[in-house]
C-alpha cells in the first residue's frame, strides 16, 4: 500500500521491481551511500508499516529501485 506511487525499473533493464538489503543502522548506511555519491529517495530513512520498519531508496547502475532497511525492534 505504501508504494503504490513507486516508479520501477522497466523489465528490459532489469527482471526485479526492486532489491532489498536489511541493515542494522539506516542511518549509518545512508551516510555510507551519500559518501560515496549515491542520491537517496529521501534525506531521511522513510518509516512505513506504523514505524516498524525504516527503509530508503536509491537507483542502481541499471536504473533498477535498491533499497536500504532496518526493522525497528522494542527494546
Amino acid at each position: 500500500e505504501d508504494s503504490k506511487e513507486r516508479e520501477f525499473a522497466p523489465e528490459s533493464q532489469s527482471h526485479f521491481q526492486h532489491l532489498s538489503f536489511v541493515v542494522d543502522d539506516i542511518e549509518k548506511a545512508m551516510d555510507y551511500l551519500k559518501s560515496n555519491g549515491i542520491e537517496l529517495e529521501s534525506p531521511d530513512p522513510i518509516p512505513v508499516f506504523d514505524g516498524k520498519i525504516f527503509y530508503n531508496t536509491f537507483k542502481g547502475l541499471g536504473g533498477e529501485l535498491l533499497e536500504i532497511a532496518e526493522e525497528k525492534r522494542p527494546r
